[in-house]
């Protein structure tokens, strides 16, 4: 999750509180896929 939140793909840890997602699928697939825009 530390990785995902350095990436920006989630937002910081905010204790018991959920993570917040911050990418979209559509910007999480080519996060992943290597072609960032």
């Amino acid at each position: 999750m530390d990785q995902l939140a350095e990436a920006g793909v989630v937002g910081p840890e905010e204790g018991t509180k959920p993570r917040k997602v911050l990418m979209a699928l559509e910007e999480f697939n080519q996060f992943v896929s290597g072609n960032e825009a």
